[in-house]
């Protein structure tokens, strides 16, 4: 899914700035690095702390990783007894912690949790809210509502979602990197030809143009708005430095503040 953001009101401020005689590459170059960076801080996440922080809250809403020693109970009585929950350890108290048969998955590979954890995703990639991890059945059972699954098996699948971290963000890289910005490496090592790409022409001619899209999974529905709302904020602010232009002049620098790089 592709979504275009044509705003003709910040064209025609760029055109007004090109009028005062700014070379119309370097004013693309300088307000599209704005417009980029702005749109940049409302896509999730902020940090790479933040995203990681929010994978790992949400494997944990699907997933128990468990040792061998549970496993091993848990097959065991599989085997021996005719109960409808699997029992997966004691406390010293005696109290059992068990689960559903369906959610009994140590042999669950990583394709396997991939696709369980997307079938728990809503449209903006995360996991819906689920019922509390623990529920008591009996003073002696409490039941996991959670799918069971080996943790040496689980962590291999955690770490390979975790690099995952800053893909929405990475279909912005391209074009700041265009733009002079070099973005942080948890956002590049994701910035794949699926992630966005760019149409750099600033150099090119009278008409140099600049083309930026991220066609990173979900970014169509999620960043419409807050591209619109970017371009809106740097068309106002090019009338204010438009403003002050025909007051002051080019200043001191003669570029309007819009150096060379």
């Amino acid at each position: 899914m592709q979504v275009t953001v044509e705003d003709i009101g910040f064209r025609d401020k760029l055109n007004q700035l090109a009028a005062r005689g700014l070379e119309a590459g370097r004013v693309l170059r300088v307000e599209g690095r704005r417009v980029l960076q702005e749109v940049m801080r409302h896509t999730y996440p902020e940090s790479r702390q933040q995203g990681e922080n929010k994978v790992r809250g949400d494997l944990a809403k699907v997933f128990l990783p468990v040792g061998p020693e549970s496993v091993t109970m848990g097959r065991r009585s599989q085997k021996k007894s005719a109960a409808d929950y699997v029992p997966l350890w004691t406390v010293k108290t005696g109290k059992l912690y068990a689960t559903a048969h369906a959610n009994f998955k140590p042999d669950a590979s990583e394709s396997e949790m991939s696709a369980i954890h997307k079938s728990k995703r809503n449209s903006r990639g995360s996991v819906r809210n689920f019922a509390p991890k623990l529920a008591a059945a009996t003073p002696k059972r409490t039941m996991v509502n959670r799918i069971v699954v080996r943790r040496t098996t689980f962590n291999r699948y955690q770490r390979a979602v975790l690099t995952h971290v800053g893909k929405l963000r990475a279909g912005w890289a391209k074009g700041l990197q265009a733009c002079g910005v070099t973005p942080p490496n948890w956002i590049l090592r994701n910035a794949t030809p699926d992630a966005g790409y760019v149409i750099d022409k600033l150099g090119k001619g009278d008409a140099p143009s600049l083309t930026v899209a991220n066609t990173s999974a979900g970014a169509a529905s999620m960043l419409h708005g807050f591209l619109t709302r970017a371009l809106n904020a740097r068309r106002m602010a090019i009338g204010e430095n438009l403003k002050r232009m025909l007051k002051h002049g080019p200043g001191a620098s003669g570029d309007y503040g819009y150096a060379k790089e």
